[in-house]
């Protein structure tokens, strides 16, 4: 349990869970209907839904999290995607898993992350890799607002424990 709830780039560890299908299908539905992007790569959001989603029941599960004050600002910055997951969370969730203000703003960079990728699509790009030290979904984050704003195709993003 422990191995799944952290982050890593390698094999998925954890098993398939109906909650966690049921609570990321209705968050990708719910913010999908109200947003202006279509999410052509939805396996790819699914799978990442699907385990930010576990490694919330895992933490909450053995009563542990890490704080991260990158995530601090997401409220502001991208409120309307922000408050769409916290009104789904509120309205449709909360009686099925426990997530709190800096998870439901990992979820928020997760859809956004995706966002930018459906909108960039067709671009040519260059090809760019980052090592970082942050967790994975703040990395990926980060790597698609780059994208956004540079014509760039990430090749990979390296966690500085994962280069050896």
């Amino acid at each position: 349990m422990i191995l799944a709830s952290l982050d890593n780039h390698g094999k998925i560890m954890y098993p398939n869970d109906s909650l966690v299908v049921t609570c990321r299908t209705q968050l990708l539905t719910y913010v999908e209907e109200r947003v202006y992007t279509t999410f052509y790569s939805k396996e790819q959001l699914e799978n990442n839904l699907d385990q930010y989603l576990y490694k919330c029941l895992i933490r909450h599960f053995l009563k542990y999290d890490f704080y991260d004050n990158k995530l601090d600002d997401v409220k502001k910055e991208f409120s309307f995607l922000y408050q769409l997951v916290e009104y789904c969370y509120d309205r449709f969730l909360s009686e099925k898993i426990t997530l709190d203000e800096r998870q439901i703003s990992t979820l928020t960079l997760i859809f956004r992350e995706h966002v930018l990728k459906n909108k960039i699509a067709s671009r040519n790009l260059k090809k760019v890799v980052i090592i970082t030290n942050s967790a994975k979904e703040k990395s990926t984050f980060f790597s698609q607002q780059l994208l956004y704003y540079f014509d760039t195709k990430m090749i990979a993003i390296l966690n500085i424990n994962e280069l050896y």
